[in-house]
């Protein structure tokens, strides 16, 4: 404690020798009549000055030099401690509370990233297991049909990787982008396709609807994401011997795709929060496939991308989901 005391006020002390050896200096060299004792008088007493001063300060600094002497120092005893009158260190104080703060709040993003991506390793491991049950059921029990079965489980498989990996890259997107112009009925079509099996395996008959000059300007890879995400979540809800419609338009300009099925809805309640990550509603509880993913990397994606979502949704009647395309 008193060697970081003295670390600190070495240049009072050494100032102060000089300071006297070029006062003793200039009598000397002047020949000025001037008393020895008077001198020894004079240095004793500014020598006493500086010790009182010395000590003043040190009393003084105490707390601090006590919680710098600590191997581990907690925060806010050193801000009880330190004086108060010191304006250098009601600064440092100051910037402290400054880092302080800046630091917490870098800790709590980091542990809150990281409970999420905790949360979504379980979940993902829970979800991951519905398709590898299917797909044992299907091949211990060998029943016609196994065969179409076993290709629908793989899908979900597949499907479920994908969202794993999209989750994972949606935070560096801006740097995937790669914006040129797209027909948005191709775009539409392929993304249907990718799907068939699902569409045959629930019966649900895909309607399209479309202008013929249906282009924009978006990212391929992106685009077919979002609109095969929203498709899953439609067949996921729709009823059996269903239509699902998908309606390409254009209002004042701006280009929109409406996707709409005839499922169970969303209740009212639900839809604030279905862009929520891991929010999976009154029908996701009640859907053992649901994730909470899908419809939040929607949104992202839409957002750099530019693209405008609008849900709406009745129970028991279906639900519609819009992209509208900037011009």
């Amino acid at each position: 404690m008193l060697r970081i005391f003295l670390k600190q006020h070495r240049s009072y002390i050494i100032v102060y020798v000089l300071n006297f050896i070029l006062i003793s200096y200039l009598v000397f060299v002047t020949g000025a009549a001037i008393d020895d004792r008077l001198i020894s008088y004079a240095g004793l007493l500014s020598f006493v000055l500086l010790v009182l001063f010395l000590v003043w300060r040190f009393w003084q600094m105490r707390p601090l030099y006590e919680e710098l002497s600590k191997s581990v120092m907690q925060l806010e005893d050193m801000k009880v401690n330190l004086p108060k009158k010191d304006a250098v260190t009601a600064q440092f104080v100051q910037y402290m509370d400054q880092q302080y703060k800046v630091g917490r709040e870098a800790l709590l993003e980091a542990e809150a990233n990281n409970e999420q991506w905790r949360l979504l390793i379980i979940n993902w491991v829970h979800h991951m297991r519905s398709p590898i049950n299917g797909l044992r059921l299907a091949l211990e029990n060998k029943r016609e049909g196994a065969y179409y079965e076993l290709l629908l489980e793989c899908d979900q498989l597949d499907q479920q990787l994908d969202t794993i990996l999209n989750l994972a890259r949606v935070s560096s997107i801006a740097s995937d982008l790669v914006i040129e112009e797209l027909d948005l009925n191709d775009v539409l079509k392929t993304a249907i396709n990718n799907h068939k099996r699902q569409f045959i395996y629930k019966q649900i008959t895909p309607a399209f609807k479309s202008i013929t000059d249906a282009y924009v300007y978006s990212d391929r890879k992106w685009l077919t994401f979002i609109i095969e995400q929203l498709l899953r979540n439609a067949l996921k809800f729709s009823r059996m011997n269903s239509v699902m419609t998908c309606t390409v338009t254009r209002t004042d300009g701006a280009i929109s795709l409406i996707i709409t099925d005839q499922g169970v809805g969303i209740p009212a309640s639900d839809l604030p929060r279905v862009f929520e990550l891991y929010f999976t509603g009154y029908n996701g509880r009640h859907n053992k496939s649901s994730t909470g993913i899908g419809l939040y990397l929607v949104k992202q994606v839409a957002t750099e991308l530019n693209i405008k979502v609008c849900i709406e949704s009745e129970e028991q009647v279906g639900t519609q989901i819009t992209l509208t395309f900037p011009q």
